[in-house]
């Protein structure tokens, strides 16, 4: 992929690339403008960094990432790039120290290059998702598309007695009740898958779909409502169509490349997680957590 973009990049047209400060931006007293233009001569713009390399939108269509939209990601294609610049040819192995290692990205791609990875994360769903990564790339995938079968035959009318979503103060009306019913017959179902990674990608799936399934809608640090939630709001927002928990997970099994969640290439198997993992195939668990991979 890297070898394609610098091939691009050497025929396209070449431009003058030093970021220049703009006339209009010159605001008197503005430090941010005074850094800006202290260091703009040693500013260069990369053209083959674009805006869908660097973020999310780039793993919307890779394997496996796409599962979970976790949108302050970098794509693995942007890791690959820089991993290549850095190793310079012909490549050298490298350890690689990730100190907000989100869901894995650097150090799967590490691992997958044969490098050490180490990562650090306080919050239990990067700790979910590399063990989910972990879980793709061995899972067997007869396995997994026999249990995507037998999801059909699932009552999704009969939820699992005794469950109830397990709401924080910023999460109540998130859902319509008919999708709690849906998740509670889910969760039902996927404790009785007797394969563990095939259990544990399921359960995964189930937390990828949340925000989707959800009247909310993640901006920035905060929930956008929409207001069918039923809270009382101070602009009306529309979501736009919400699908029911039942559409949205067996699109997200169904649609995982018609096998199963793993990519092309996988992480070491000498990555672990270091800590408990705290998923309890009821719901995703909010007790932040340390995380070491090593």
């Amino acid at each position: 992929m890297t070898e394609l973009m610098e091939e691009a990049f050497r025929n396209s047209p070449r431009v003058n690339s030093i970021v220049r400060p703009s006339k209009e931006n010159k605001a008197v007293g503005n430090p941010r403008q005074a850094l800006f233009e202290r260091f703009a001569e040693k500013l260069v713009v990369n053209p083959l960094l674009t805006r869908r390399l660097v973020s999310f939108q780039a793993s919307k269509t890779t394997p496996f990432y796409r599962w979970l939209k976790y949108k302050v990601a970098f794509s693995p294609e942007l890791v690959d790039y820089l991993f290549d610049v850095i190793a310079g040819s012909p490549a050298k192995p490298f350890s690689v120290l990730d100190p907000f290692a989100g869901t894995g990205m650097t150090l799967t791609r590490a691992c997958a290059r044969g490098w050490k990875a180490t990562g650090i994360e306080l919050l239990p769903v990067g700790a979910h998702a590399l063990n989910a990564r972990f879980a793709a790339d061995r899972v067997d995938a007869v396995a997994f598309k026999r249990a995507v079968t037998t999801l059909d035959k699932l009552d999704w009318e009969a939820p699992k007695p005794g469950w109830s979503f397990p709401h924080l103060r910023i999460t109540r009306n998130a859902f319509s009740l008919e999708t709690e019913q849906q998740m509670s017959a889910f969760l039902r179902f996927v404790e009785k898958i007797s394969d563990d990674d095939v259990r544990f990608l399921f359960w995964f799936a189930c937390l990828s779909v949340l925000e989707e399934v959800s009247f909310t809608r993640k901006d920035g640090q905060y929930l956008r409502w929409d207001h069918r939630s039923g809270r009382t709001l101070g602009r009306r927002f529309d979501k736009g169509r919400v699908p029911c928990f039942r559409e949205a997970i067996c699109e997200r099994l169904k649609g995982s490349g018609k096998t199963c969640p793993a990519a092309t290439e996988g992480p070491s198997r000498k990555m672990r997680v270091s800590s408990k993992d705290p998923a309890s195939w009821n719901c995703p668990s909010w007790k932040p957590m340390l995380s070491t991979w090593r």
